[in-house]
């Protein structure tokens, strides 16, 4: 009969017999060897090194449970790190544009006040005789206004006799 071992350590964990039962595999159990029954304790030396495996196990168990710690903690340094740069190029992108629409406001204000000055002192002059002339023509329009509204004031010598009847 064939027999299939599967070992851990050097000891058999679990045997499977080369015969099907019904389609399935039987497990035996696994038969233990019989121990060594002595009277004697294990040495002094051989329990501290079961005691020295022992700490060391765990001492493993930690450093394995610290490494993964670093590393979640060394990938969430990198994400923000990437995420940072991400954010630092997106904001100077918008400090260029912001930074171009500046400096387009400034020249075009310039210019708009470089035109502004020619055009006083090309036509300045002008504009301010035909303001003089307005001037001129609205003080005579008023005078004639006044002219026309203020009560004539009449001497005797020049009143009119009533002559409409008494009843």
């Amino acid at each position: 009969m064939d027999e299939v071992h599967i070992r851990r350590g050097g000891a058999d964990i679990v045997t499977f017999p080369g015969k099907q039962a019904s389609g399935d595999w039987t497990v035996l159990p696994i038969e233990k060897p019989s121990p060594i029954v002595s009277n004697v304790m294990a040495s002094d030396r051989e329990y501290i090194d079961l005691k020295l495996e022992a700490a060391e196990a765990r001492t493993e168990a930690r450093f394995v449970e610290l490494n993964g710690k670093f590393d979640r903690l060394f990938d969430n340094i990198a994400a923000m790190r990437s995420d940072f740069d991400a954010n630092r190029f997106e904001v100077r992108a918008d400090y260029k544009s912001t930074r171009t629409t500046i400096i387009v406001t400034v020249v075009g204000t310039g210019i708009a006040l470089a035109a502004l000055l020619v055009s006083v002192m090309t036509y300045g002059d002008a504009i301010f005789s035909r303001g003089i002339q307005i001037r001129d023509v609205v003080n005579s329009a008023v005078t004639e206004i006044e002219a026309k509204r203020a009560p004539q004031t009449v001497t005797p010598s020049q009143q009119q006799p009533n002559t409409t009847p008494r009843p």
